[in-house]
């Protein structure tokens, strides 16, 4: 328990959500970092985006988008080389409407990609219009999906991890709230800082759910270098939103803690962000983080199987 309750005073929303949300019961921040907000009243195409949604996707996803694009488009091409007719083509030696659709299907791939064997080419100037046609949607489908590639390796991507819980611990006579962060690879990230909101449900006059909004004071917020990890700690005294609440009263709260760790990544040479949030269910009590530091020989050793190791404290 913490200890010299006084009530905590809201410092505005300062995380976008509206205070209304107090009637949401779920969390508002995904642990991947997404908003856990639909948005309604606009038809769907207007509010997706595909160059948006094309590089968040998973590597499996765009590539299968990628090859069912390819295919389609050399179906449509297949079908239109079969409707004009097959007699435009040179070459074509399988007889039957599925095996000419097959052989000027395969024509329309060598053309799209601009590879052309060679056995099945055009005949007469309306066979050159529509494989000249094929061959130029080829060319702006491959630099689109060359574009969408470097679009995807060029994003910043996150390279740090978050302790799966939040505790609070023993710290300097007090007690404070904790969690972990890591550097998962050996990069040079620099100029770390931590920003820190803390989430609550309180009644308010009408004796309505608010969800209240408080910007935590960490005890350090920024460091010069981020190799190996980092805990985030923040002391629970008298200017502490938390002061005094017990942990009937703090889950009662339906708190969510939501963290933003912006720092500037040499590897892309710029400055990227990562967001993570701890919701009720995420907060230890009367718990420590395992150390996951030691030093062997001249170096330092970083353990990330210990990243999320907590030790009850009696």
């Amino acid at each position: 328990m913490i200890k010299n309750r006084i009530s905590p005073n809201s410092s505005g929303n300062t995380v976008g959500f509206g205070n209304q949300s107090g009637k949401q019961t779920g969390r508002l921040l995904n642990k991947d970092g997404s908003f856990n907000v639909r948005i309604v009243g606009v038809p769907f195409y207007k509010r997706f985006s595909f160059y948006h949604y094309i590089t968040n996707t998973s590597w499996l996803v765009f590539l299968l988008l990628i090859t069912a694009g390819f295919l389609v488009i050399n179906v449509l091409f297949g079908l239109i080389f079969e409707f004009i007719g097959g007699y435009h083509f040179n070459g074509i030696e399988q007889k039957g409407s599925m095996n000419t659709f097959l052989e000027l299907f395969f024509f329309s791939i060598q053309t799209f990609t601009s590879v052309g064997y060679g056995r099945v080419n055009p005949a007469d100037l309306l066979g050159n219009i529509f494989s000249s046609i094929d061959s130029f949607v080829g060319l702006l489908y491959f630099a689109l999906v060359t574009g969408l590639v470097y679009g995807r390796f060029s994003k910043p991507r996150s390279k740090l991890l978050f302790s799966q819980n939040a505790v609070f611990s023993p710290f300097k006579t007090q007690t404070a709230l904790m969690f972990r962060v890591a550097n998962k690879l050996s990069s040079s990230l620099v100029n770390a800082k931590v920003i820190c909101t803390l989430s609550m449900t309180q009644q308010n006059a009408d004796q309505k759910p608010v969800r209240t909004f408080n910007t935590l004071k960490i005890d350090i917020d920024t460091i010069a270098f981020f190799p190996t990890s980092w805990t985030v700690v923040h002391l629970i005294d008298g200017q502490s939103p938390l002061f005094g609440m017990t942990q009937m009263e703090f889950n009662a709260a339906q708190p969510e803690l939501f963290v933003l760790l912006k720092f500037y990544d040499e590897s892309f040479s710029q400055e990227t962000f990562s967001t993570n949030s701890y919701t009720s269910g995420e907060f230890l009590w009367q718990s420590q983080f395992k150390p996951m530091l030691s030093f062997e020989g001249n170096g330092t050793v970083m353990n990330l199987g210990d990243l999320d190791v907590v030790n009850q404290i009696d």
